[in-house]
């Protein structure tokens, strides 16, 4: 067998070349890595169940769902204790906003107006008052309010039906607490 030196020369310069243009054109990759350990903490406030006869709070963590709240057709009832809000731990700045105000009878509701007031002197906390609905209009968010640590404020409700509603209409106003960081 003969061996042609120009084939192999040949040969070899290829296989050289293309390692050279492989290894010049590979990408370069720097890496960063992160890992994140998440935990849970405990709640700065709490709900606990008001002291209003017929009102049930039923609480789940987070979540706090009141009924039993009703108001006669072209009048006013308010409750004076509907739910609490409780300081669990530390001082606590938050604020209430509307999510939503639902329902097929909201024609015939005329305003909500919550209000929180502190159980330790009975006074109604500065910027607590929320218009939840006026008439088909909602709210704009209470201003911040600071409860003290281990304080207690109490959640009135005023609710105001037109006198074109009747005894079965309901509205549910979703409200939400909001804590900044």
């Amino acid at each position: 067998m003969k061996l042609n030196y120009k084939k192999s020369l040949k040969l070899i310069t290829l296989l050289v070349s293309a390692l050279l243009i492989a290894t010049v054109s590979a990408d370069i990759y720097n890496y960063l890595y992160l890992d994140a350990t998440m935990g849970v903490q405990g709640l700065a406030l709490g709900w606990d169940d008001g002291t209003d006869t017929g009102v049930i709070a039923d609480i789940n963590g987070l979540t706090c769902s009141v009924t039993g709240l009703t108001g006669p057709a072209g009048g006013t009832r308010e409750y004076s204790d509907a739910v609490r809000l409780t300081a669990t731990g530390a001082t606590v700045t938050f604020y209430v906003e509307v999510i939503d105000v639902t329902g097929t009878s909201t024609g015939d509701m005329d305003t909500i107006v919550v209000k929180i007031y502190d159980t330790s002197d009975d006074s109604l906390v500065t910027g607590s008052t929320l218009t939840v609905w006026d008439n088909g209009v909602g709210s704009t968010p209470t201003s911040s309010m600071t409860i003290l640590e281990d304080g207690i404020w109490r959640v009135s409700y005023e609710i105001s039906w037109k006198d074109t509603a009747i005894v079965g209409d309901t509205v549910t106003a979703a409200l939400r607490v909001v804590i900044p960081p």
